[in-house]
């Protein structure tokens, strides 16, 4: 096990340039993808956060933030010409209901990684129905070619609940790969996290990390769901509490 205070250390974000993250999963994308661009702010990085599915703004506004809302192509014009030195840009194409925010096409976004000078480009690049566990359609995620990390992102209080549409999206695709499984035990859930069909989805080369989140509520058992994972896959495994604004990584599981 290997601790570190940020995400940035324990991604090793200073290896590229700029890293390019697609956030998928479900339980935590949104609060991962703000304390992303709150982490760069505090190194004075520039950092651009948008999403290539449907996504929200922060419930705090981050120090330095600027929300530009325009057109494909608009954007790619103001992001590639312009300097945002250690600004969080919030970039979207318009917003929809229940306070959603329009996405950026995956093909803007890698021409802006392309031209711009941004040290960060962070995006929710999946949708998950505000349930804590998933695994994706024949649709998602969508991932930018340009991407070089992809996190996958478990809400634990889906830990032992019902493999239903209450508390998971997409429960019958989580059956076909599981097979007839009730409840989203440890082994449902790392199976998933684990597959070329689930979690790993769109991976290929890049850097894979699957993120178990809300592990306050039960920190022996996210140790032992991370532990399941990492032995199966043998990918970086982060046991994270992301409500908490001074610790929120736990534990780290990786080669």
């Amino acid at each position: 096990m290997i601790r570190q205070s940020t995400f940035w250390n324990a991604l090793h974000l200073d290896s590229y340039n700029p890293p390019i993250i697609s956030i998928v999963g479900a339980g935590g994308k949104t609060s991962l993808l703000y304390r992303l661009g709150e982490e760069a702010i505090s190194m004075n990085r520039s950092a651009l956060l948008s999403g290539t599915t449907l996504f929200t703004l922060p419930k705090k506004e981050i120090l330095n933030q600027q929300i530009i809302e325009q057109t494909n192509k608009n954007l790619l014009e103001r992001l590639t010409k312009s300097t945002f030195n250690s600004a969080v840009v919030i970039a979207r194409t318009g917003t929809a209901p229940k306070k959603r925010q329009r996405p950026i096409s995956i093909e803007t976004i890698d021409k802006i990684a392309k031209d711009s000078k941004f040290e960060l480009i962070a995006l929710e690049s999946d949708g998950s129905k505000m349930r804590p566990f998933k695994t994706p359609d024949s649709h998602e995620p969508v991932i930018p070619e340009s991407a070089t990390h992809i996190i996958y992102v478990i809400g634990l209080s889906a830990l032992n609940k019902p493999l239903n549409d209450d508390y998971v999206h997409r429960s019958k695709l989580v059956k076909e790969i599981v097979g007839p499984a009730t409840h989203c035990t440890v082994d449902v859930i790392s199976q998933i996290a684990t597959n070329l069909e689930g979690g790993r989805k769109g991976v290929h080369n890049r850097d894979f990390t699957v993120l178990i989140n809300q592990s306050e509520l039960n920190l022996p058992l996210a140790t032992q769901l991370a532990k399941t994972i990492y032995q199966k896959d043998h990918s970086r495994v982060i046991v994270a509490s992301l409500k908490s604004i001074h610790h929120p990584i736990l534990e780290i599981y990786q080669t």
